[in-house]
């Protein structure tokens, strides 16, 4: 951990015993939470067609991204227009892979998509990926979604979702002997078992091959998390941390402590890494 900058280090809150970094990433809030009616773009068939939003997000993709997650993927949620989400929602994501909170809000309607669709096991494989890249702070959202896709994708063996949160609570200690033995009797961590389809964003990650600049760099270290390629990430993120400029130094170190999350399928050493590095007071 030599190099890293801990002054940034906030204490977290959460049940799991979270400990969170002050980036940029927005307020924690449901995938489907919609704003007033007021603000809230919505989306008609007879002007806003995929063709356009698919325009868009090639020609303007923050704009793009932008308008999907202030009511357009709610206005396609609403009208059932699942495949479009899905689609939409990795599109988008290759396209501000840079932005963590960005990406997150478009995979969180990308489960949500995918589990009213009937596609319980492709929103268990989402949830995870979505676990994955997800911000410090986004944490415990996706261990409640990737409970949910777990009772979905398993009707009728319930264990499996008390086992989830059971081994989830367990590891997620600092201390990493009390890790060891509260986790002992629970077998593999779950989470271990679901494979994630790396192909949506296989393009993407070869076209930052080479890139050094930190932005790219982060941007592939997200798409790699995404895909569950997890070594990949950690040489990106990395990398990406070498790069940054000094006002980028808090977002790259979450990159880092993302990167020990997925590593390890649970929080517990990322906590315990955030806690070694805190200034001593």
């Amino acid at each position: 951990m030599n190099g890293y900058i801990p002054g940034h280090v906030l204490l977290a809150t959460g049940i799991l015993g979270i400990i969170s970094f002050g980036t940029r990433a927005a307020p924690v809030v449901t995938a489907t939470s919609a704003s007033s009616p007021a603000t809230t773009p919505t989306l008609n068939r007879t002007v806003d067609t995929s063709g356009a939003i698919r325009l868009l997000l090639i020609s303007q993709p923050r704009a793009g991204v932008e308008k999907l997650n202030s009511g357009w993927m709610q206005s396609l949620l609403d009208e059932k227009r699942y495949v479009e989400i899905d689609e939409f929602a990795n599109l988008g994501s290759r396209a501000v892979a840079r932005e963590t909170w960005q990406v997150e809000q478009l995979q969180r309607c990308r489960v949500d998509a995918l589990l009213r669709a009937g596609n319980a096991d492709q929103a268990l494989a989402a949830a995870k990926s979505l676990f994955l890249v997800s911000g410090i702070g986004s944490t415990q959202y996706c261990i409640h979604k990737l409970a949910e896709c777990f009772k979905a994708a398993n009707p009728r063996d319930s264990a499996i979702v008390s086992t989830f949160k059971l081994q989830q609570l367990a590891l997620a200690s600092s201390d990493p002997a009390l890790r060891a033995k509260q986790s002992k009797d629970l077998g593999e961590n779950v989470l271990a078992a679901i494979t994630i389809d790396p192909k949506p964003f296989e393009k993407a990650i070869d076209a930052l091959a080479g890139k050094k600049d930190y932005d790219s760099l982060y941007a592939k270290g997200n798409l790699l998390l995404l895909s569950g390629r997890v070594p990949e990430a950690r040489q990106a993120f990395e990398a990406a941390y070498k790069a940054a400029p000094p006002g980028e130094l808090k977002y790259a170190t979450e990159g880092l402590m993302k990167v020990i999350k997925a590593e390890d399928l649970s929080i517990g050493r990322m906590n315990q890494t955030i806690l070694e590095v805190r200034p001593k007071e």
